[in-house]
């Protein structure tokens, strides 16, 4: 599919529309209304009347609408079939058949954000990021630690987000996107695992607060020094990218050529 997911959604409340300006005044790259957990039960009607007019300009929108096994999740797809929208995040993502329905009853081709946070989801991956439509897969890392009785913390976690990372990479498909910090106050916190996100393969982050988005991107915007470094590499090489060169002392060959290509295309 030819759409880049964002490197730092930002999620919205469908139930708060009084916050949908300042979610996308954020710097966010893209905003996620949420019909799912941050919606009670009783709001869900409103909430969904909210996501039909969100009124989001100049930003991609995304919807998280509620899972395939609840009683709102078809109320959900027919509210949204006439919303201008870039995505559908789908929670609890464990069934493949679910990613096809969903387009069919939506009747367009939209692009779906499988949100796999289950143990049954990541035994699925593979199904359901083969899936027509799929842009990409987004790590819910807590109720994933929830489902395996785990703490949500990086160690206990790295294996499952590197199956996702190397699982999306076979397919073809962008990197993930890694799951939420919670602490909304550290964001020292925020950037450092936003770069270990990075670092470990995931191509963003998801927030749940404006003052997360900077750091977010901060982590994963190339620094001046990996720009300067990149653009020596591709000077050293000119139009070649299978000759061996030496820059900085170092062996340059073409797998290095090409990170330095992507460090100057995510540096724009």
């Amino acid at each position: 599919m030819k759409f880049a997911p964002p490197v730092c959604p930002l999620f919205v409340p469908a139930s708060r529309p009084d916050r949908f300006e300042k979610a996308a005044s954020s710097g966010a790259d893209a905003i996620v209304i949420d019909l799912e957990d941050a919606v009670a039960p009783g709001d869900k009607a409103a909430a969904r009347m909210a996501a039909q007019s969100h009124g989001i300009a100049g930003l991609p929108v995304y919807v998280r609408i509620n899972g395939a096994d609840t009683p709102w999740h078809d109320d959900d797809l027919q509210a949204l079939n006439n919303t201008a929208l870039a995505g559908i995040v789908l929670p609890k993502a464990d069934e493949p058949d679910v990613v096809a329905r969903l387009r069919k009853m939506l009747d367009r081709d939209i692009p779906v954000l499988p949100l796999i946070e289950s143990a049954r989801g990541m035994e699925a991956r593979q199904a359901l990021l083969s899936a027509e439509g799929v842009l990409c897969a987004i790590f819910g890392s807590l109720d994933y630690a929830l489902d395996m009785g785990c703490v949500a913390e990086w160690q206990p976690l790295l294996p499952a987000r590197m199956s996702l990372v190397q699982t999306s990479r076979s397919l073809g498909l962008p990197a993930p996107i890694d799951g939420v910090t919670t602490n909304v106050k550290d964001l020292t916190q925020t950037r450092t695992e936003a770069a270990l996100a990075r670092d470990h393969g995931f191509g963003g982050k998801l927030a749940i607060h404006p003052a997360q988005v900077e750091p977010i991107l901060d982590a994963f915007r190339p620094g001046q020094e990996q720009v300067a470094w990149a653009r020596r590499v591709l000077e050293a090489a000119g139009s070649g990218d299978a000759a061996v060169y030496i820059v900085d002392g170092a062996m340059v060959d073409a797998p290095v050529i090409k990170k330095a290509r992507d460090i100057l295309r995510r540096s724009k």
